[in-house]
Formats: C-alpha cells, structure tokens, sequence
C-alpha cells in the first residue's frame, strides 16, 4: 500500500488555513500575531499511525498537507495543487460567511472526482464563538461541515483524526480493487 497522502487546505485569504495547518500538524497551537499570508503553497509534512481496523502493515503514513494560498494570483499552480490529492479541507472564515467559496468547490470538490467522504467543510471562529448554526458553501452541502475555533483544538484534532482514517481506508480499498483486477485478468 502507498503509505503517502496528500491532503490540501484550501479557501479564501486569510480565512485561517494556515493556522488551522499549523494545529493539525503540531507545528503551532497559537496563531501569529501579525497575518502573513501565504505565498504559493506551503507543504508540512507528518506521519500518523493508520487506524488498526483496516491498517496494512506496520508503517505510519507519511502525510504532506498542503496549505495553499487563497490570493487568485496563484490560480495557475492550481493544476500542480490537484495532482494526486487524496482528501480536502475546505476553509472559510465562519464569521464573515462564505461569499468566496465557490471558486474553490468548483476548481477543487468538482475538478478532482476526490470522494465526497475524503473532504471536509471548516467554518473557523478567529475570535468570535461558534454559532452552531452556520449553512454550508454552495455545492458543499454534502460534505461534512464542522465549526472550528482555537479555543478548541482538541476539536480540530478529531475532526482531522476521522478525515485521515476515511481517505486510508478509501486508499486501502483503492489498491485492494487494483490487485483484484490483476489478479482476475
């Protein structure tokens, strides 16, 4: 099995990818100061224990995760950001809505044939509390919507911690049907 995973973080400028990359990646778990925004894409790599139901092998996956810049100017790196992904974040800032999201989900949820399952719907608080009740982007209201805020990173981690076990298993099964194939030509 391919122990690696390429999972992007996409959405708006300064919607918050960066410092939710950082939480999930255990580089920080407190936001800078001052926004910098990211020029480009920015690749933090990991590696996680594969869930035990469906593990193949001992190894860890190593995962890179993708935090890709939300200014339009980098639109033609888009091709190179799709290239063999295996899940998506999908960020927005869940205070001011989600006005900017549909060129993400039509460049990236409708572009890639990635599972519905193997993406995930952030709405990140920067500093005001969760309302509950934010609607998903359009043509992201079957992908799973989570409420986000670094008051609460525990949250964040099992929300990442289900999105890696749905993309393994869907790898696992990807190169299960694979052998099948070869082995019934």
């Amino acid at each position: 099995m391919d122990s690696k995973m390429k999972i992007l973080i996409i959405g708006p400028s300064n919607s918050g990818k960066t410092t939710l990359a950082n939480c999930i990646s255990g580089h920080s778990s407190t936001p800078a100061s001052n926004y910098h925004p990211t020029a480009g894409v920015r690749i933090l790599e990991m590696e996680k224990s594969p869930p035990r139901a469906n593990r193949v092998g001992d190894s860890a996956v190593a995962i890179e995760l993708w935090d890709c810049s939300g200014d339009l100017r980098y639109e033609k790196c888009w091709s190179a950001f799709r290239k063999d992904i295996n899940g998506i974040i999908f960020v927005f800032d869940g205070e001011n809505g989600f006005a900017d999201m549909e060129i993400w989900v039509k460049n990236f949820a409708h572009r890639t044939g990635i599972p519905i399952a193997n993406c995930v719907s952030l709405a990140h608080f920067k500093t005001a509390k969760p309302k509950g009740n934010v609607k998903p982007p359009k043509g992201l209201e079957r992908v799973l919507l989570h409420e986000t805020t670094l008051e609460n990173t525990s949250n964040l981690q099992l929300i990442f911690d289900k999105l890696f076990g749905t993309i393994y298993s869907s790898m696992v099964e990807g190169q299960e049907r694979a052998e099948r194939a070869i082995t019934n030509a």
